[in-house]
């Protein structure tokens, strides 16, 4: 049994991202190194073959209420700072991310590992240089390694710990603990890699080295979103300003963008322009019972405005600053 383990966190739900999970697994492989995959996603039987251990964790926590989605602005319009939640995505996944970071590691321990390193699935690596220098350097003390960007957050697409400074009660998830700490000071929240570092590392003797060193020591990281998924925020959202309901649209993709809404019976579409914007008035919010807005024939939002409640969250998710 090798003294180090590779923790594999994985979300492949497309052939995309299924294939460089397997490249990464294969490589590994080949190279004589233990790994335990853990994942939220169905994983064909070529891979788990090539895994020591194989864990398939089915409570894929995503967080639907509102004081858990990050605030999104833009500064296009001159003057004024729009604010948004429901531009973003719909959930947050910070459960979801510590139940693979957290199990991954608790069953490394529980295996009788050393050293674990957590790794995304979409990473590669020139040679295992990368990784065995890395325990050498926690060999010296340290009970953990992580890279650090400019703003001291650690990147999460790998770090190593040293599992011998680690307690089982250490890497058991407290929902709790994770909750409370991200939303203490609502709206605005911590980034994942702040909650890493506070909870994670600073208290274990860290080694911290910068992200900067990661292409230069031949590790390659975010494969799925370099190559394929150019996500960017989608402005297609409404805002109230003098009781009047108005939309704000923005394209962001350098693409004409479609966009179609439902204002209660009445139907309209807009195609924009790349690179370009567009908020008008609609009509008074008042009269507004029901909104759909549908970008690139993809349903994007929804409001049932007999709702007083759904009336207060689309005023307080989306709001236009004046500077």
């Amino acid at each position: 049994m090798n003294k180090d383990v590779f923790v594999i966190a994985a979300y492949t739900p497309d052939d995309k991202r299924e294939t460089l999970l397997r490249n990464l697994v294969t490589k590994l492989h080949d190279s004589k190194k233990d790994i335990i995959l853990i994942t939220h996603s169905i994983t064909p039987s070529d891979i788990i073959k090539k895994c020591k251990y194989f864990i398939y964790d089915e409570e894929n926590t995503l967080l639907t209420d509102d004081k858990y989605k990050f605030l999104v602005w833009n500064t296009c319009i001159p003057g004024c700072t729009f604010h948004s939640k429901d531009a973003n995505r719909a959930y947050s996944t910070v459960l979801a991310v510590y139940q693979l970071f957290l199990r991954g590691f608790g069953f490394a321990k529980m295996a009788g590992y050393e050293y674990a390193h957590f790794i995304e699935y979409d990473t590669d690596f020139d040679t295992l240089d990368f990784f065995d220098n890395n325990v050498k350097k926690i060999q010296e003390g340290y009970g953990c390694l992580a890279y650090t960007n400019v703003h001291g957050h650690p990147i999460g697409c790998y770090c190593l710990l040293n599992l011998g400074f680690y307690s089982f009660e250490d890497l058991r998830l407290d929902e709790e603990k994770i909750l409370t700490k991200f939303t203490e000071y609502a709206p605005e929240l911590y980034f994942v890699e702040q909650l890493t570092r506070f909870f994670y590392l600073d208290n274990y003797h860290p080694f911290y080295k910068s992200d900067e060193l990661l292409k230069k020591e031949g590790f390659h990281a975010s494969l799925y979103v370099t190559r394929f998924n150019n996500w960017k925020v989608t402005w297609a959202v409404p805002f109230v300003q003098n009781e009047n309901l108005h939309l704000f649209f923005m394209e962001t993709k350098n693409k004409p963008m479609k966009v179609e809404y439902i204002v209660n019976n009445t139907y309209k579409k807009i195609s924009i322009s790349p690179s370009t914007f567009y908020h008008f008035f609609v009509c008074p919010y008042q009269e507004v019972n029901y909104l759909k807005i549908i970008v690139d024939d993809v349903s994007f939002l929804e409001y049932d405005l007999t709702s007083e409640e759904t009336r207060k969250k689309l005023i307080e998710n989306n709001i236009l600053e004046k500077l």
